[in-house]
């Protein structure tokens, strides 16, 4: 019943197999000490599970000797059923454990194989794997080094022990310390002041003074500390292992008390920075060893992950009698690129899509080259007078790109694909040619969204005017909107629009569209106003632009009342 107790989590599977071992187990202890003829042992699938760790000793006459029995058993109540072992086992841990010595098919070897089981190591260690050169050309030797040997020798523990093989687990690939270790306890086994028999008069040899038991033992004493790396909530392990019964040991003069073999396993809490810990170990004879180990603790710095845009967040609008001119250009002519401008307003086609519930056929994109100075006006002059229905059809005009100011601030432009920024006044586009080809199409409403900017700088910082002027050049132009217009633009005239690497957009458009996804709006009425998006934007964008040491606050002009996206 212990054991079904123990194996209350295993399946069902298990937890049969488990009861029917130690059923004919008491019957074993009952009927006398002469070899019995285990059940189990007769079946096939069991018989190579049980001759495997010892159980089945003879294959012939899969008989079970009662002595192997019962530590099998004690095996079974304390830990785990032997049977499970074969479920879980890997070639490493049976390798490892005969390295240690110890032989298959017998219980040893089966306990060793559950005290370390998953904790061998894997192939995979670098480190280990540069000096198999060094090992024995044993088939079944584990990625263990001589170093780690020869310092678990050195500590005390006898090669074939399990005791052995936990103590080259703890410090596998620990190389620098245990040579440091190692050199210590060569230091500790000499005697700094040899005696002489002769109480030092002269004459005598000089010899270790044999009836001072407590200076014999101080020198055999020996400690080792092993701290693990701080976990994500600073936590480390420290491993201690002494060769002696402890009656004390202090961390930082916190007792811990003693143990008979001398180990111990303690969780401690690490601050960011460097941390000391104080190791004092006292044997029964009163014999003392001191360690200090330093753990370290670094920041980790994670880096917040954005959700990319997804148009397909959005319940698709009924369509409007909506228009939408769409104008994205990355790769300039003659000038630095405006980082991924041509990716803002190819997704926003399709926000345009669901969100304003805007029809294919009445959707003007133009990428890039697409986008020269003759091509944007010939979609406001003549392309969109041909979809506007007089005072009924709701205007949308999406750009991402560059602007730019005139050099004594009173014009500012929309720069083309083909602009020369020497001859602005015939290669780009003012902002009062939009405008006024926007408003003698006389639409119900116009909403212009702007990413760009002003400030006389690209993207990524690049001044795009050639004068030896200010890199900042503020806009002095003040014309007013009609009263029909709601314009959103990405920053003030002084501020850099600027581009994110991580999010693939403009950080203005990315906010924008997933504000359009449904998180502006603000009181989840379904529907997102001018002002419920300026609220989200103000919030959003100047937090990412913070990251990049920049200074950007979107502007709104226009109706605050507005419904941007609902129905």
């Amino acid at each position: 019943m212990t054991l079904l107790r123990k194996s209350a989590s295993a399946s069902t599977g298990h937890v049969l197999v488990s009861f029917f071992l130690l059923f004919f187990a008491r019957i074993s202890f009952a009927s006398s000490d002469s070899v019995f003829l285990n059940p189990i042992c007769k079946e096939p699938t069991t018989a190579a599970i049980g001759s495997e760790i010892g159980l089945c000793v003879n294959s012939t006459s899969k008989s079970l000797q009662p002595a192997v029995w019962e530590e099998a058993l004690y095996l079974s109540e304390s830990r785990m059923s032997p049977f499970l072992l074969r479920v879980n086992a890997t070639a490493e841990e049976e390798r490892f454990c005969e390295s240690l010595g110890l032989q298959k098919r017998t219980v040893d070897f089966g306990e060793c194989v559950l005290k370390f089981l998953g904790r061998v190591p894997k192939a995979g260690t670098e480190q280990i794997n540069r000096q198999s050169d060094q090992l024995s050309s044993t088939p079944n030797k584990p990625r263990t080094t001589e170093m780690e040997e020869r310092f678990c020798s050195a500590v005390g523990f006898a090669k074939g022990t399990t005791e052995f093989g936990e103590c080259v687990l703890n410090f596998l690939g620990k190389e620098r310390e245990l040579t440091k270790s190692l050199e210590g306890l060569r230091q500790q086994s000499a005697d700094p002041s040899p005696e002489r028999t002769d109480g030092g008069t002269g004459g005598g040899t000089p010899s270790r003074r044999t009836s001072d038991r407590g200076t014999e033992k101080a020198n055999q004493l020996k400690l080792v500390v092993s701290p693990s790396q701080p976990d994500a909530n600073g936590v480390i392990s420290l491993v201690i292992a002494t060769n002696s019964d402890t009656a004390s040991l202090k961390i930082n003069g916190d007792e811990q008390g003693g143990r008979a073999d001398g180990r111990y396993s303690v969780r401690r809490f690490v601050q960011v920075g460097e941390n000391r810990f104080e190791v004092v170990a006292t044997d029964r004879f009163g014999n003392t060893q001191r360690q200090i180990v330093s753990v370290n603790r670094e920041v980790t710095q994670v880096a917040v992950r954005s959700q990319p845009l997804d148009p397909l967040r959005i319940s698709a609008s009924r369509p409007r009698d909506a228009v939408a001119i769409i104008i994205g250009i990355e790769k300039y002519r003659r000038v630095p690129a405006a980082d991924f401008a041509n990716r803002d307003a190819s997704i926003f086609y399709d926000y345009s899509r669901r969100a304003l519930g805007i029809q294919p056929e009445n959707i003007q994109l133009l990428l890039d080259d697409k986008a020269d100075a003759a091509e944007i006006l010939r979609a406001f002059r003549a392309w969109l007078p041909t979809r506007v229905n007089k005072g009924k059809t709701d205007v949308y005009v999406f750009f991402s790109g560059h602007g730019l100011p005139a050099e004594d601030g009173k014009v500012m432009y929309f720069l083309p694909y083909g602009v020369d920024k020497d001859f602005l006044d015939r290669t780009a586009v003012t902002q009062k040619e939009v405008v006024d080809a926007l408003q003698r199409t006389n639409p119900k409403s116009v909403t212009m969204f702007i990413d760009s900017c002003y400030s006389g700088q690209s993207r990524t910082g690049e001044t795009l005017l050639a004068s030896a002027r200010p890199i900042s050049i503020v806009a002095k132009e003040t014309s007013s909107f009609p009263a029909n217009f709601t314009v959103i633009s990405a920053s003030a005239p002084d501020q850099i629009s600027s581009s994110s690497p991580e999010l693939r957009h403009g950080i203005f458009s990315y906010y924008l569209m997933r504000g359009m996804e449904g998180e502006a709006d603000g009181n989840k009425d379904g529907q997102i106003t001018v002002a419920e998006m300026q609220a989200y934007l103000a919030e959003r964008v100047p937090r990412r632009a913070m990251g990049m040491n920049r200074t950007q606050l979107p502007q709104v002009v226009g109706d605050q009342t507005r419904v941007l996206v609902g129905r």
